[in-house]
């Protein structure tokens, strides 16, 4: 039985075992891939190998990539990325995988906190398919996957708002909040303060401002501020975040506050930061995607989540996703996945739209129903079809892989269309999460770490250690200088200029160089007559610059 909109629910036996199959469900969506996918470029590549640094160090306060300090985000994904080598006992060597496990961890605990609170707020069917969605989202799926910050920011967000709604429930019902819960949402809130700096406390501020004002005519707007306990929780905040921000503005001089406060922050906040630039409406657009296939619940509900706006839990849902998701569209730096932390909170909307059988009456409405109906099997085609196009482009022709992720996409994307036109709710959101994890499987496991040509940086690795070389005394690289080889090669590799490179290569015996075609020219021009070997070229596309690399693998020679 689905729990009314708002109503406070007593979790249901089955919860235990539902909670169980979302467990197998996240091993099922995330870990396909997750060993085999390369280093990606660029942000992937810099936290991993800032975290090896950390472990072959000893040194976990400051932040560096090679001998450059990284003082874009707070140190808490470095820490978890280390404690990952740590546990899993390969050292700070370890393969990218281990540096991956703190995001596919979060991913699957960024579910189940959703699914626990849903269950005591929207109800154990809501919260279940809500829960499934999250796990099925692209988004999701691709930030699981990769050593970086936000599938554990999602973690942290997502455990700081259900505990903060748990505790608006609570007043809302009139029950009595223990003086513990609100606090643990004040610790979720601090550890994203270090993994992310504001933007989990943004989310929940605005969350928390906005039901303040909404609510401020029904007499529980002090209530729920005073059962939030704000003034223990930011110091539960300080003892979190603060020893470590001491510590590293002692050691960086105050440089680590400049670089990401007054550098990395504010140039997101003011301008397109790295050419990420997009007008507002650019998240509105995207989430089409990368809410897929959940986005067609989310965007089929929000007329249903409008209606329902007085209901408590579609109350709460809406303070967490709207306004932040509106500052988002407001920012000028924009990435697709930067409005994760949204997404909970517009699947339990959809989910509870959908569930509770909404269907839009007018004009309008059924426009907007078939604008989100084709939008959804457009997404559906295009991964399907782009994935089995991708693979035999640069993948050497079709194959099982490629050919089953097309006709994967083509029959989940019509049997959910066909489902949902008869009313089968349930069974359509069966047919997504299962149509998602399959095409996810086969793309993630397969088809991208099989298209060699996007992944110069393995190829060099893997031809230098064939060569015998990788252990040169001096290894340089000159034209391309993307993070992932420095994370498959080493740390000392010497990423600079034509004539610089050109210097240490003539005067270091037994040094290699890797030399990009367009380069080549000037180094030779500054190497005089110094002799070489040429051991071979690596040939592919540098992603990160959507440009053709030939790459010469040179040995300094007397």
């Amino acid at each position: 039985m689905t729990a009314a909109p708002g109503e406070l629910t007593l979790p249901r036996s089955g919860g235990v075992v539902r909670g169980l199959v979302l467990v197998l469900l996240c091993l099922a969506m995330f870990l396909p891939g997750l060993n085999r996918l390369p280093p990606t470029d660029r942000d992937e590549s810099r936290f991993a190998q800032a975290s090896r640094q950390m472990v072959e160090s000893g040194n976990y306060i400051d932040i560096r990539f090679q001998d450059v300090p990284r003082y874009k985000k707070p140190v808490g994904i470095y820490w978890l990325q280390s404690a990952a080598v740590a546990l899993v006992g390969e050292g700070a060597d370890s393969p990218i995988w281990v540096y991956r496990l703190p995001s596919f961890l979060a991913g699957l605990c960024a579910v189940l906190l959703l699914y626990g609170f849903g269950r005591r707020f929207a109800g154990d069917d809501v919260a279940f398919a809500a829960s499934a969605l999250l796990a099925a989202a692209l988004v999701l799926n691709i930030e699981s996957r990769l050593a970086k910050t936000d599938a554990s920011l999602l973690m942290a967000t997502t455990g700081a708002l259900a505990i903060f709604g748990t505790v608006y429930a609570r007043v809302v019902a009139g029950r009595a909040v223990p003086w513990l819960l609100p606090l643990a949402g004040w610790a979720f809130l601090g550890v994203g303060v270090l993994i992310k700096g504001p933007i989990t406390p943004m989310v929940a501020g605005l969350a928390v401002a906005s039901l303040a004002v909404a609510d401020r005519g029904l007499g529980r707007t002090a209530a729920y501020l005073r059962a939030l306990r704000p003034v223990s929780g930011l110091l539960l905040v300080g003892v979190i975040v603060l020893p470590w921000l001491i510590a590293i503005s002692l050691i960086s001089n105050g440089q680590f506050l400049a670089s990401s406060v007054g550098g990395d922050l504010a140039t997101k906040l003011t301008g397109g930061a790295e050419s990420h630039g997009a007008p507002p409406g650019y998240y509105f657009l995207t989430m089409t995607g990368m809410l897929w296939p959940g986005a067609l619940l989310v965007g089929l509900g929000l007329p249903w989540a409008w209606q329902q706006r007085r209901q408590p839990f579609v109350r709460f849902c809406l303070a967490w996703a709207v306004p932040s998701f509106i500052a988002f569209e407001l920012f000028p730096t924009k990435l697709p996945h930067y409005t994760l932390p949204c997404d909970p909170a517009l699947l339990l909307l959809g989910a509870g739209a959908a569930l509770a059988g909404f269907r839009p009456v007018s004009r309008l409405g059924k426009v907007w129903r078939g604008l989100v109906l084709t939008g959804f099997g457009g997404v559906g085609l295009a991964l399907g079809l782009g994935l089995a196009g991708l693979d035999w482009r640069f993948g050497g022709g079709p194959s099982v892989a490629g050919i089953g992720a097309a006709l994967v996409a083509v029959l989940a994307t019509a049997s959910v269309l066909w489902l949902e036109h008869r009313g089968r709710i349930a069974r359509a959101i069966m047919v997504m999460v299962v149509g998602a994890a399959a095409l996810y499987g086969a793309a993630f496991a397969f088809i991208l770490p099989g298209i060699d040509a996007v992944w110069p940086s393995r190829a060099l690795a893997a031809r230098l250690t064939d060569l015998g070389v990788a252990d040169a005394p001096t290894l340089l690289a000159v034209g391309y200088s993307e993070p992932s080889l420095v994370f498959l090669t080493r740390t000392d590799i010497l990423m600079t200029a034509p004539e610089e490179a050109a210097a240490v290569f003539r005067d270091r015996p037994g040094a290699v160089a890797l030399v990009e075609a367009g380069s080549r020219a000037a180094f030779d021009a500054a190497l005089g007559g110094a002799g070489v070997a040429d051991l071979g070229h690596v040939e592919g596309i540098n992603v990160s610059r959507g440009k053709p690399v030939d790459i010469a693998i040179l040995r300094r020679v007397p």
